[in-house]
């Protein structure tokens, strides 16, 4: 029995492959207990409680993205209570999977041991910068787990393939409209490329090939819309025309790019000429094998279908060029690096003395490692491990460490005190003529629903008379006693219009007029309504 066992360990590639799993899970799972994002990650969690309790998104609440998300933590909040823990593990899971199918990916793709585990192990430490739950999570996942069949259908051409790629393409717009339409639209590109290649060398003209081309083509795209129907008919049978319109459509290309646009010096970019630097070298080695004629359609395609992808993907941070938007583009460059790795070590294998090559191999393996290492150390480990964490004391918060989490603390058990379980509350910021971000996360951690329809004070919307008036009448009807004002985001400044004043203050107004301070905890200040 014992011999059976160990016989998996035979191979030394199998050990090492063991090894880097085994870290790579205990690493994300690490990751997993610390941080906090009030904004995008309160978002997710708040919504899939508003949910929970039956309320339907667009309809009932603003909500800027597909349900899919909403529904599936709902789901884990009705089968283990909400907490953010159970919301961290998930995504843990979800990470841990997008890290094993990079790996089938990559395996496909690159010639060389070397190559795969660097780019193991850089993924692995993408994926570890930030484990909150966030909305581009389970596309990721779902983008690469159609990749993988596309590789599939071109080593075989079965059309059961199809049906796959198209049923996962029309899952990824219950999460994400953009990515599902980055997928559709790479995932065309290259059935049209690689299908009128494969006629046309079995001897059919240029016409023929594309018309026979786009007849598989077909299969794919049927299966996407007829998978993305139930997603249309919800939609349409619980939501108002108008509200789709204003929040799909006006949003998106009216609101979004003037009030979270950033430029590409803002932060540290260092990663953009990076990105394009894989990507052009990628591209020129295609163009390469082609006008050489050394391109082999069944493997340069997925190297092809991953370029096309990626940009795709890097298209997503074109308004908003910061690390969070990149985050998705990155992962299909580490994978194009280690192609573009694994294609230099073979030349040098070519041109070099094998014993020579096999010397260079292993130091270049060593260096990575040690340099990796040593980097996601600095770079991940101290800054937590030596940044004065301490326990979110929340019955919402378990598990969770946080930078002094005491003003926070306060703040939501003095509301939890005060306010019964079946009031509502408002959470705003110190100024809504303007406004950059909000602290939704306080909803979730205290229990307590939003008296407001805009709770998350998006720029650009509550910013309007209309909405602001709005927001004063639900204050009204919910009779909400209790508002909270956060000055956590009174410092962030961003060079676009979310940080120009609009001019409305009606709800500023209505809050002084009507509300009047009771207690303070650091940036939380509770206003209490008068008589």
């Amino acid at each position: 029995m014992i011999i059976i066992e160990l016989k998996i360990f035979e191979s030394k590639e199998n050990i090492v492959i063991f090894l880097l799993f085994s870290a790579a899970f205990f690493y994300l799972f690490w990751k997993i207990r610390f941080g906090i994002n009030l904004y995008d990650e309160g978002i997710s969690l708040y919504g899939a409680v508003r949910v929970l309790e039956g309320y339907i998104p667009y309809r009932d609440f603003y909500y800027l993205y597909p349900p899919g998300n909403l529904y599936v933590l709902a789901l884990l909040f009705k089968s283990f209570g909400p907490s953010i823990l159970i919301s961290r593990i998930f995504n843990f899971i979800i990470s841990f999977l997008i890290l094993i199918c990079s790996y089938i990916i990559i395996k496909n793709i690159v010639s060389d041991k070397i190559s795969l585990y660097i780019s193991f192990i850089l993924i692995t430490l993408w994926l570890g910068i930030d484990q909150s739950f966030s909305s581009v999570s389970i596309p990721i996942l779902s983008i690469l787990i159609a990749s993988i069949f596309v590789f599939k259908y071109l080593n075989n051409r079965m059309r059961s393939n199809l049906v796959i790629i198209g049923i996962l393409t029309g899952i990824t717009a219950y999460f994400r409209l953009d990515f599902s339409l980055y997928l559709f639209l790479s995932v065309t590109l290259i059935l049209t490329m690689f299908n009128y290649e494969y006629y046309l060398h079995l001897g059919d003209n240029k016409l023929l090939s594309l018309i026979r081309s786009e007849k598989s083509l077909l299969i794919f795209v049927v299966t996407s819309i007829l998978t993305v129907i139930p997603l249309i008919i919800f939609l349409l049978y619980y939501i108002p025309i108008y509200q789709l319109i204003s929040q799909f459509i006006t949003y998106p290309m009216q609101i979004y790019p003037l009030y979270h646009n950033l430029p590409l010096t803002y932060h540290n970019l260092n990663l953009l000429p990076t990105i394009l630097f894989i990507y052009a070298c990628a591209s020129g080695y295609m163009i390469y094998k082609q006008f050489k004629g050394t391109f082999n359609p069944t493997k340069d395609f997925k190297v092809v279908f991953m370029l096309i992808l990626g940009l795709c993907l890097l298209y997503y941070a074109k308004v908003r060029p910061d690390i969070g938007h990149f985050f998705p583009t990155i992962i299909i460059a580490i994978i194009l690096f280690a192609y573009v790795c694994s294609e230099i070590i073979v030349i040098m294998d070519l041109i070099q003395p094998k014993i020579a090559i096999k010397n260079i191999k292993s130091s270049l393996l060593k260096f990575f490692i040690i340099c990796i290492v040593i980097g996601s150390f600095l770079i991940f480990i101290i800054p937590v491990s030596s940044g004065n964490m301490t326990p979110l004391d929340l019955e919402r918060g378990h598990g969770i460490y946080i930078h002094q989490p005491d003003d926070l603390v306060a703040a939501v058990k003095y509301i939890q005190l005060k306010v019964p379980s079946n009031e509502k509350i408002f959470i705003g910021d110190t100024t809504t003529d303007r406004t950059v971000g909000s602290n939704v996360m306080f909803y979730f951690l205290s229990g307590r629903d939003s008296g407001v329809f805009y709770y998350d004070l998006e720029p650009g919307v509550i910013t309007t008379h209309q909405v602001q008036l709005e927001m004063i009448k639900e204050l009204k009807q919910n009779k909400v006693s209790y508002i909270i004002l956060w000055s956590g985001a009174d410092n962030i400044i961003e060079p676009n219009k979310s940080n120009q004043s609009s001019g409305v203050e009606d709800l500023d107004n209505f809050i002084s007029n009507h509300y009047i301070k009771t207690e303070k905890f650091g940036n939380y200040t509770i206003y209490l309504k008068k008589n």
